[in-house]
């Protein structure tokens, strides 16, 4: 069982997001590489990952301690298709966040502060579409990452807008989503 605090995204941007991909995906089903895609219904943004197991008792210390987190409502974004480069993001297939990154880069800090999470993973926000199945060579990644930066090209002309009006905290267990709390905006 896993546990995080983000946001689902809403079904608009979630059939924009569905069209990218579905054009992403010939490039890898081309050079014959298999990629374990998200169903589309578990799109989300993790903001924060939470240690332990979360229980009644802990689910409310949590509930308190973020009550007036969330504080307007958040505006995104959504850039281009990418491949992770870095350690963290090895083999990972996702959506960038363009405008907003900052906001939800903030948030997560109080995020990290009030519940007291030590947490210097460097956050990078994104809506995760897949992972690849196996380590790809430098001439693969570079290939493909190349084609990807192509089609992507033509997303720049139909950007993506969303706004984001509550934090959830999910619970994941056998590859299904729950959502054992909303943080809605604080008036």
């Amino acid at each position: 069982m896993n546990h995080f605090l983000g946001f689902f995204i809403d079904d608009q941007t979630r059939r924009q997001a569905i069209k990218r991909v579905n054009r992403v995906s010939t490039i890898f089903a081309d050079m014959g590489i298999q990629v374990r895609w998200v169903k589309p219904s578990c799109y989300y943004i993790k903001v924060q990952n939470l240690p332990g197991y979360i229980g009644l008792l802990k689910r409310l210390h949590i509930s308190y301690k973020l009550k007036n987190i969330f504080k307007k409502s958040v505006r995104l974004s959504i850039g281009n298709i990418k491949l992770g480069s870095n350690r963290n993001l090895k083999g990972l297939v996702y959506l960038e966040i363009e405008r907003g990154g900052d906001m939800l880069r903030d948030l997560k800090y109080q995020i990290t502060r009030k519940l007291k999470i030590k947490d210097n993973v460097q956050f990078i926000p994104h809506i995760a579409l897949g992972r690849i199945n196996k380590d790809l060579s430098r001439q693969e990644y570079s290939n493909i990452s190349k084609d990807v930066r192509n089609i992507s090209k033509d997303f720049k002309k139909e950007e993506i807008l969303f706004s984001l009006e509550e934090l959830d905290l999910v619970r994941i267990k056998n590859r299904n989503y729950e959502i054992l709390k909303k943080f809605d905006i604080s008036q």
